[in-house]
C-alpha cells in the first residue's frame, strides 16, 4: 500500500499490523520504496527492507505492535509518496477488502493511507483492492520551525540501493555515476557481482564528477578499496565488501 505525506514531511517511526493467530511467534519483514508499488509488486530489486522480526502476535482485532527499535525509520516529504509491504512467514495477516485501488483508505491532515493489494508468498500474486489493517506511527516536522525542519535535511538513514543480478554480460571492471538527488548521502560499502567463486582481487577507485572523459586517465581516480582479496560468492550471489576494507566517499546534494 502507499502512504502519502501531507502539506508538511513525516517520519514513519512504526506501522503496527492485524494478524490472525496468537500462539507461537509470527516473523514479520518489511520492505520500503519511494513512490508508489504499483508497476514494482514483483521487482524485489527495487524495494527496501526496513524491519525483520518475531514477535508474539495479539491475535484477531487486536494491535499487533511493532518495536520502534525493530523499525528503520522513513522520512517521507511534503506531498510525497512511499510504499510500504508487510509479509509474515504465514498466511496470517488481515486486511480487508478494498473499493479501488488508490483511493483513500484512511486520511487525516497530515497523511493518507491508500487502498492498494493483498500479496501470496513473497512478491507473489497480487489480489486487489485490498486496505491495510493497522496503524502508521509518524512524527511531523513542521517547516515553521527552523529547528525542526533540519531534522528532515539531517536525519541519517541506512539505505541498500540494488540493481538485478541478472549476470547477462561482463568483463574485468565496470564505470558508473552515482548522483545524489535531494539530500547529501554517504557510501559506505557494496556488495559486487563476481562470477568466480572464492579469494579474488578487487579494486574500487572513485571520482569527483562524471566518469566520463576519464575512462583511461588513472591520475583523477583515487583507489578506496580492498587492500586485500575479498572472499567471493560466486555467479548469482552479492559478494559482500566489508566496511573496514571501504573508504566512505559523501557526495553532496545534486552532485555526481
Amino acid at each position: 500500500f502507499d502512504v502519502v505525506a501531507g502539506a508538511n514531511p513525516i517520519i514513519i517511526s512504526s506501522l503496527d499490523i492485524h494478524v490472525r493467530r496468537t500462539s507461537n511467534l509470527v516473523k514479520v519483514i518489511i520492505y520500503t520504496k519511494e513512490k508508489s508499488y504499483r508497476g514494482h509488486e514483483g521487482h524485489k530489486e527495487v524495494w527496501q527492507q526496513i524491519c525483520e522480526v518475531k514477535l508474539e502476535p495479539a491475535g484477531l482485532w487486536k494491535r499487533t505492535i511493532i518495536p520502534e527499535e525493530a523499525f528503520q525509520a522513513v522520512t517521507v516529504l511534503a506531498g510525497a509518496t512511499q510504499a510500504f509491504y508487510i509479509m509474515l512467514d504465514k498466511s496470517d495477516l488481515r486486511y480487508s477488502k478494498g473499493t479501488k485501488t488508490g483511493a483513500n483508505a484512511a486520511s487525516n491532515s497530515d497523511l493518507r493511507i491508500l487502498e492498494g493489494n493483498g500479496v501470496k508468498g513473497e512478491f507473489g500474486k497480487t489480489y486487489s483492492p485490498r486496505i491495510f489493517n493497522g496503524f502508521v506511527n509518524y512524527h511531523v516536522i513542521n517547516p515553521s520551525d527552523p529547528d525542526r525542519l533540519g531534522a528532515v535535511n539531517t536525519l541519517r538513514e541506512s539505505h541498500t540501493l540494488t540493481t538485478n543480478f541478472n549476470g547477462q554480460n561482463g568483463h574485468y571492471g565496470n564505470m558508473w555515476n552515482v548522483r545524489a538527488k535531494t539530500a547529501a548521502v554517504t557510501v559506505q560499502g557494496m556488495e559486487v557481482h563476481i562470477r568466480k567463486k572464492g579469494k579474488v582481487k578487487l579494486e574500487i577507485w572513485t571520482k569527483l564528477g562524471k566518469y566520463q572523459g576519464h575512462e583511461s586517465n588513472i591520475l583523477v581516480w583515487e583507489q578506496i578499496c580492498c587492500d586485500e582479496p575479498i572472499i567471493s560468492q560466486g555467479e548469482g550471489r552479492p559478494t559482500e565488501i566489508h566496511a573496514s576494507a571501504f573508504t566512505p566517499r559523501e557526495i553532496e546534494r545534486g552532485r555526481v
